[in-house]
């Protein structure tokens, strides 16, 4: 069930709050739509032995399962994965969820997160990092990035 307005009105919600950052320190996205990299990468930390630290350069938020929308559930979902020294996420593990559906959806998008790699004596480096993905109001929100204590160099 959709009216004439419904695109319109999903077009104003993600131009209002697409990558706008909110006192604590999290990035809000309309679900599925794109990241925007560099609100994201201000909440990075964890990395000042680095060079410089893994930065998104492409990503999508989670798609909000339709299930979850239908029924009115929200979920946070942590996952710790590795960005590799070619940027991409690699050993995606789920942290804490709720339930399963929230983690695929969440793991999902994820994979197909692209990085600039984290940069140690000028040499790029695979590094752990965590995320805690907060599925609320139809809406995915980043919580900071911060390096995992097993980091891999």
């Amino acid at each position: 069930m959709t009216t004439a307005g419904t695109p319109l009105l999903a077009l104003a919600i993600t131009a209002l709050l697409a990558g706008c950052a909110d006192p604590s320190n999290r990035i809000r996205t309309v679900s599925g739509s794109t990241i925007d990299a560099a609100a994201f990468n201000r909440t990075i930390a964890g990395f000042e032995d680095y060079d410089q630290p893994p930065r998104l350069i492409r990503g999508r938020a989670p798609v909000y399962p339709i299930r979850a929308v239908i029924s009115r559930r929200e979920a946070r979902v942590k996952l710790a994965y590795t960005v590799g020294e070619d940027g991409m996420p690699r050993d995606i593990e789920v942290l804490e969820s709720p339930d399963e559906v929230f983690a695929r959806h969440a793991i999902i998008a994820v994979r197909a997160w692209r990085y600039a790699p984290a940069i140690r004596d000028g040499q790029p480096v695979a590094v752990g990092v965590q995320h805690e993905i907060d599925f609320g109001q139809n809406m995915a929100r980043f919580g900071s990035a911060d390096a995992r204590d097993d980091r891999r160099d």
